[in-house]
């Protein structure tokens, strides 16, 4: 997506990739915005996904929203027509993910990133939502060595009341590039 978001301005591929990749290190910004969660399954289905984004770039700002809606249909049969115990029903995910990231300096960001999602099955009637908050400061120490500083919270609310749970961390990562 910041690839397509800087191809007018970096026309040359090679280190427009260089700069989104950068970017996403040094602003310790997700590999990927939230989208629909898959669960392992050994039955065959038939997956339908829209996705949305749009993003503002500034002197010292970059804003990211995204947007999905995706179905996961089971189906019945295999290819030879062996009919298949349903595991799950249909399942139907929405969710929304903004980000957005303030350059303080040329060596240090901070980066927000909020996540909702809203998951049902049509057979087992769960209905699961999960909101995620996270909150990152990042410095180049050395042109190799970087530090992050992240506080994330996580909350997942279920109807199936034994799943349930809050998560809170705070973490210090390391990075040093060979």
């Amino acid at each position: 997506f910041l690839n397509q978001l800087w191809q007018t301005s970096i026309p040359d591929p090679i280190q427009r990739q260089k700069i989104v990749d950068g970017f996403i290190r040094d602003s310790a910004l997700p590999t990927s915005l939230s989208q629909p969660i898959n669960t392992f399954s050994n039955q065959v289905f038939l997956q339908k996904t829209l996705l949305a984004s749009v993003a503002m770039t500034g002197v010292q700002n970059t804003a990211i929203l995204s947007l999905f809606n995706s179905s996961r249909d089971p189906l019945s049969k295999t290819a030879n027509s062996t009919p298949l115990p349903l595991t799950q029903g249909i399942v139907k995910q929405t969710g929304v993910n903004a980000s957005w990231q303030l350059q303080f300096s040329p060596r240090t960001n901070a980066s927000l990133n909020l996540g909702y999602t809203k998951s049902e099955d049509s057979l087992t009637l769960v209905k699961d939502t999960f909101k995620t908050v996270r909150l990152s400061l990042s410095r180049k120490i050395q042109p190799k060595l970087s530090a992050m500083l992240e506080a994330r919270h996580v909350q997942k609310s279920s109807n199936f009341v034994q799943t349930n749970y809050d998560e809170n961390a705070i973490t210090l990562y390391l990075f040093l590039g060979f």
